[in-house]
């Protein structure tokens, strides 16, 4: 069973986006470069794939190695810069423009003056970049628009994904997904459940997302500060509770695009009582059967 369509005016921002590429494009060739990253990115890149199928955007696939070498995806073939100087490079949405993870700044800084134009699709912005010949989209009306005007809004490439919802038994209970990285926000403040399952770190950006979609259509409830674990979610249906994270993301991402559109969605700063409370006792009870 396929997931409901995008509400209208998301589907519109995606159209104003589309015709924002086409444009600066001008019929040049277009190479992708995912953002790497867990499976949030994983969602955002699949999104993004899905969206140029459907407004008919030829964007090939390419990686960038360390090495500084431009491989096709499908291929294998290398790249040289004679044949990119006419090309448009559409780099992946994603988080990689904050203070603690920096490498969308820095690969766009290497490859944008080797393109014609560089399109960066929908990210946040904790950090100001200024690199030239770079259109910068922003996914959230907040502070990434505030430390970085000249952006264009567009949702994350993420909500773009249709999931398909399972079959089968209904949902029950409750899923933890609390990130265990430095950009938790969660494990500063309170202990992150013994039954959390950071899942974004089941696979990487290049990972099938299924897997992760599966799993959380198995909740009734998901308490997370996974961006991507709560647009998961809301795809699906299903009840998720979003926290904060280290920077301003979560919060800014909910209140543009979940909060409008997701009723199934709610924002927290704190765990629910009743379930603070079954996460101590269970906490306790572990720590006695260790004793």
């Amino acid at each position: 069973m396929e997931s409901p369509p995008l509400p209208p005016q998301m589907q519109q921002e995606y159209a104003r986006l589309a015709a924002t590429i086409r444009d600066l494009a001008d019929g040049r060739p277009m190479y992708y470069v995912a953002n790497p990253g867990n499976l949030g990115d994983a969602i955002i890149k699949a999104g993004t794939e899905q969206f140029f199928r459907d407004f008919g955007i030829d964007a090939r696939l390419v990686g960038y190695g360390d090495d500084g070498r431009i491989v096709l995806g499908d291929g294998g073939r290398i790249l040289g810069e004679h044949e990119l100087r006419d090309a448009v490079l559409l780099y992946g949405g994603g988080g990689g423009w904050c203070k603690l993870w920096g490498g969308g700044r820095r690969i766009v800084s290497e490859l944008a003056p080797i393109f014609h134009h560089t399109v960066v699709l929908p990210s946040s912005y904790e950090i100001t970049p200024d690199i030239p010949g770079v259109t910068f989209f922003a996914r959230d009306r907040f502070e990434s628009l505030q430390n970085l005007p000249s952006a264009q809004f567009c949702h994350d490439m993420g909500f773009y994904y249709r999931p398909a919802r399972a079959g089968g038994a209904a949902p029950g209970g409750t899923g933890f997904c609390f990130r265990r990285d430095k950009e938790s926000g969660f494990e500063k403040r309170w202990r992150i459940p013994l039954s959390n399952h950071d899942i974004s770190w089941s696979g990487d950006y290049l990972s099938d997302v299924t897997p992760m979609f599966e799993y959380l259509s198995n909740f009734k409830t998901v308490h997370t500060d996974r961006l991507h674990v709560a647009i998961a979610c809301s795809l699906l249906g299903v009840r998720v509770h979003l926290y904060p994270g280290a920077y301003f993301k979560n919060r800014a991402v909910f209140l543009t695009s979940i909060a409008p559109h997701f009723a199934c969605a709610r924002w927290r700063t704190s765990l629910p009582l009743s379930v603070a409370i079954r996460n101590s006792l269970q906490r306790r009870l572990g720590h006695r059967a260790a004793q």
